[in-house]
């Protein structure tokens, strides 16, 4: 998001909108929420084998709904459209392993690991899990919020980590 210079700020850490679909209710928690100038959005990243079928296109429909009522507009967009992105270098680090490829185990390890030890860094992080996360399923947690990194300075082993947001994670 940062290389897109109409984009002023964007959150990871999104409240959950509620949504009705179908005569049932459930809680749609964008990937991202995006400010630009004269706009701010919810900002969902589907999975690329998701079909654009009719079923699909009423649920992101009402989704769209949901967030107007929020004062936000409603954009979506697959992973291979925003790793195939050429205003986003490092698009696909972060975006290649979504929350569904992670063991369910990894963010409660997470928390374990931040709970003892502190780390300071995504490489110390990464070290201490001790191969229970690959390096992208760190970058994921990353880019899902799940950790929160300053990755002002660049993303890599030497990236501050800030915070830890797994206490939520239901399986």
């Amino acid at each position: 998001m940062d290389a897109r210079h109409e984009v002023l700020g964007w959150t990871s850490t999104a409240e959950a909108i509620e949504v009705h679909w179908e005569g049932k209710d459930f809680k749609f928690v964008p990937d991202f929420i995006v400010h630009e100038e004269t706009r701010s959005y919810a900002l969902t990243i589907l999975h690329p084998l998701a079909k654009p079928d009719t079923r699909r296109k009423k649920r992101l429909a009402a989704m769209r709904a949901a967030c107007e009522r929020q004062g936000l507009g409603f954009v979506h967009s697959n992973r291979d459209e925003v790793t195939e992105d050429v205003a986003l270098p490092g698009a696909k680090d972060l975006f290649y392993y979504r929350y569904w490829q992670w063991p369910d185990s990894l963010p409660f390890s997470v928390s374990t690991v931040a709970e003892r030890h502190a780390p300071a860094t995504l490489g110390e992080l990464h070290r201490l899990l001790d191969g229970l996360a690959t390096w992208h399923q760190l970058l994921s947690m990353v880019a899902n919020g799940f950790v929160v990194a300053d990755i002002s300075a660049g993303l890599g082993p030497d990236t501050p980590v800030l915070a830890w947001r797994t206490k939520g994670w239901r399986t």
